[in-house]
């Protein structure tokens, strides 16, 4: 005689849709995965002899043809490799990570979620790796709290493009920033590679 059954339920976390399936192995497991690694995508980006103060797009929220997310509602990131190299051991500055939270035609508010920074120490080149998982880093306002702000950033507006590993790119609400801060010193060479993954 054979017999089986299904285990189904609604979506969760703001997931709409109901009468999932649930997969069951033949030893009576339920089967799991996880969101990072069914969806994980990477952008990897680079900037070189950093001398001023830059802002690159790290992943545009809105562009699922360009960036290989699929949805737009806010960026969840994984995990985050970042290496700087320092062309003498005076360079002063730092790498941030930050949400775009209000722009226009003539300046934008970001929050900065994470970043490394280097401003009093001697050696040339840093490295830093981050694994959230199996959380994530989550672009959303509500989703973090954090006092390293900019408010009113006039090299961010919706009337200039900012470079990004998918070219120049129009910067918006929601996409995720990279400030590459320069202070003094010579100057710096930046590599950040990033898995990550939209939700809607």
């Amino acid at each position: 005689m054979s017999r089986g059954f299904g285990i189904k339920g609604d979506g969760a976390w703001g997931d709409t849709g109901t009468d999932y399936d649930a997969r069951v192995t033949s030893d009576g497991e339920v089967a799991v995965t996880s969101t990072e690694r069914e969806r994980n995508v990477l952008v990897h980006y680079q900037n070189a002899a950093v001398a001023a103060t830059e802002y690159s797009i790290l992943v545009d929220l809105s562009d699922t043809t360009g960036f290989p997310h699929d949805t737009t509602g806010r960026i969840d990131i994984s995990w985050m490799k970042i290496d700087i190299e320092k062309s003498a051991a005076n360079v002063i500055g730092e790498v941030e990570i930050g949400l775009i939270t209000r722009i226009d035609g003539t300046d934008a508010d970001i929050s900065y979620l994470t970043g490394l920074q280097f401003l009093k120490g001697t050696s040339t080149n840093l490295s830093e790796i981050t694994n959230y998982q199996p959380s994530q880093l989550k672009f959303l306002a509500g989703r973090f709290i954090t006092n390293v702000t900019e408010t009113n950033v006039v090299a961010v507006n919706t009337g200039v493009t900012l470079d990004s590993a998918n070219g120049a790119i129009t910067p918006g609400l929601g996409d995720v920033i990279i400030k590459q801060a320069y202070t003094s010193g010579g100057n710096y060479d930046f590599d950040i590679e990033v898995m990550y993954h939209s939700e809607a």
